[in-house]
């Protein structure tokens, strides 16, 4: 996945490493910055790593991403439906099995080179198929993936009313999180307080945004941090899937029942008719 971004006037692109490792199988010709720092050193994507971003600003560097169709544009996919995305990914599909008969085809009296480009093609729209998965996934709230924790130019930005207000608000790269710094750029300092006011006003405009573009984004928690050089306060959330919902709940009942003495049945009796029960069998006692 790329993502094409803007930051203080520069240009940019991030690029996942699970991407950066097919260009060599893929391209014939790659830009010698990337080549130098990627490929003339021992380079290995791992489970670990493949879903990190490198980040790339030479003009040609961009314009090379700009032209690999099987690298998805994020900024394309983003706010797509779950259909939309299926749709998307179903499409590709379909455009492998054409060049995997047009190879079934031409076996016996193809070139080598004609079959061996179909493959590649063919290993091209499969990794493309995979990414928009992937997407989907990072939607549903299965997939985690390590955005780079900038603010999205084209994002949401929260200032305040007042001119002589310090702080601003945007909307992260990443969806899921929101950024918090001054206006001026200087740290924030340790015993700083951000008005309550403005992070609640943040908190319910990023909660919006999420709910009108990923229709998974329901219930979820949020974590708080500050950013290595202690300029941006950082917000990311974090969505419960139903599966992890379901277990929740079962751990919540088996503590509860630990609580209470009392085993769940099925006639679901609530917590405070137990607890009623519990005191009038002590006090009968």
């Amino acid at each position: 996945m790329k993502i094409f971004n803007e930051e203080n006037g520069v240009k940019k692109i991030y690029v996942q490493l699970n991407d950066i490792a097919r260009l060599i199988h893929s391209v014939g010709l790659i830009p010698a910055s990337i080549m130098q720092r990627f490929f003339c050193d021992i380079f290995i994507v791992t489970d670990e790593n493949r879903w990190e971003f490198e980040e790339f600003t030479d003009s040609r560097e961009l314009e090379f991403f700009q032209n690999l169709d099987w690298i998805i544009d994020y900024r394309f996919y983003k706010n797509m439906t779950e259909k939309e995305l299926i749709d998307h990914g179903t499409m590709v599909a379909n455009e492998m099995d054409e060049f995997s008969k047009e190879y079934n085809a031409n076996i016996e009296t193809g070139t080598d080179e004609y079959l061996e480009d179909l493959k590649c093609k063919y290993k091209d729209l499969e990794h493309k198929m995979y990414s928009i998965r992937d997407l989907l996934w990072f939607k549903q709230g299965y997939r985690t993936m390590p955005f780079p924790e900038v603010a999205d130019y084209e994002g949401f930005v929260l200032s305040g009313n007042n001119k002589d207000f310090p702080y601003v608000a945007r909307q992260g790269l990443n969806p899921f999180q929101f950024i918090i710094s001054k206006k001026d750029g200087a740290p924030l300092k340790g015993n700083e307080k951000i008005p309550v006011g403005f992070l609640q006003s943040t908190h319910s405009l990023s909660i919006s945004e999420n709910m009108e573009h990923n229709e998974f984004f329901g219930e979820f928690e949020s974590f708080n941090k500050l950013s290595e050089d202690g300029t941006r306060f950082i917000t990311t959330y974090r969505i419960i899937t139903p599966e992890e919902k379901e277990k929740r709940e079962k751990q919540a009942i088996k503590d509860e029942e630990k609580l209470i003495g009392y085993k769940a049945d099925e006639k679901k009796i609530s917590l405070s008719k137990r607890i009623a029960n519990k005191f009038k069998n002590i006090f009968n006692k």
